[in-house]
């Protein structure tokens, strides 16, 4: 959680902007033209939907309360198990999908924010691979709250000064550059692995806040301490 009081950088807001790195790179590249389903249109669902329709991605969103999948420029399901997706998106429940739903899917990669969403993970994820299903470890995923805690931390002056979207760009990017790297050593692999037990730490060792602070755009306008976040910065759409 943020410690600074009245920052503008939202941890929810942050952490959609990492699942959408990790999709940019299972995509290969933008995400203009993929069909994806967001299962939860909570804080982190709702900002994720809107930004990949924003994107130019066809966008299918559900969620058990009603009119919280009604998103501008997103499509809401109700059958969403059987809606043929290229990317399945949980940003919902726990134990979300076990054997029995993960023989069901209809999508070639499981990428989402929420926590441990494989139930019986192993019978689970062994389904998953057999069906050629990529999913990514939630913990990678997920991490742009993590990530701007570091800065927060680590960087306390570029993070005071950063209009948020330039922190929610650092995020997208760290957490692409990193499943970018898993996915690679995923596919030489000699043997094989869960995605989990390939994870390794960067090539150049360091926490994400001292990384932020040396790449932080200087001929961009910061914004002076205490001062309310530019016009152009990100805000998540009403809940």
């Amino acid at each position: 959680m943020l410690n600074a009081v009245g920052s503008p950088v939202e941890p929810h807001v942050s952490t959609a902007f990492g699942v959408l790195g990790a999709l940019e790179a299972w995509s290969g590249g933008p995400v203009a033209g993929l069909r994806v389903l967001v299962h939860g249109a909570g804080k982190v669902g709702a900002v994720l939907a809107a930004e990949l329709a924003a994107a130019g991605a066809t966008v299918l969103v559900h969620d058990s309360a009603p009119g919280a999948a009604e998103i501008p420029g997103c499509l809401p399901v109700r059958d969403w198990a059987a809606a043929e997706v290229d990317v399945f998106m949980p940003c919902s429940a726990s134990d979300l999908i076990g054997p029995a739903l993960a023989r069901r899917l209809s999508c070639g990669a499981v990428i989402g924010s929420a926590n441990a969403v494989l139930a019986d993970e192993a019978a689970t994820l062994r389904v998953l691979a057999d069906r050629g299903i990529v999913h990514l470890p939630t913990p990678l995923v997920n991490a742009g709250a993590v990530i701007v805690d570091s800065i927060e931390y680590y960087a306390p002056a570029a993070f005071r000064t950063a209009d948020p979207e330039h922190v929610y760009a650092f995020v997208t990017s760290t957490v692409r550059e990193s499943v970018a790297r898993l996915l690679a050593e995923a596919d030489t692999a000699e043997a094989p692995a869960t995605p989990t037990a390939l994870l390794r730490p960067p090539p150049e060792p360091g926490y994400c806040g001292p990384r932020f602070a040396r790449s932080f755009p200087a001929e961009l306008p910061h914004r002076p301490p205490g001062e309310p976040a530019s016009d152009a910065a990100r805000t998540p759409p009403s809940p």
